[in-house]
């Protein structure tokens, strides 16, 4: 949409675009695990190995931390590709 009444110093007009957002136009996937299920016990088996082997006394800094954190999110992600 142009806007005529707002002129820039060269003289340009403003191209504005408005995208409307709809409830149809979100997609949501919701992914879960039942609680006491065989699939929960077998999760937590995948990831427990995985959290032994993580290094959480040598967080001395932010980058630590942040290292800390990917590994953590791979973990659950990795696990929750094999469930």
């Amino acid at each position: 949409m142009l806007h005529p009444k707002i002129h820039k110093p060269s003289g340009h007009v403003p191209l504005l675009i408005k995208i409307d957002i709809r409830k149809e136009n979100i997609d949501i996937i919701i992914q879960f695990i039942r609680k006491n299920s065989d699939e929960e016990k077998d999760f937590i088996e995948t990831i427990k190995p995985n959290f032994r082997m993580l290094d959480m006394i040598s967080m001395a800094s932010q980058t630590d931390l942040q290292v800390y954190t990917n590994q953590l999110s791979d973990i659950f992600n990795k696990a929750w590709k094999n469930t």
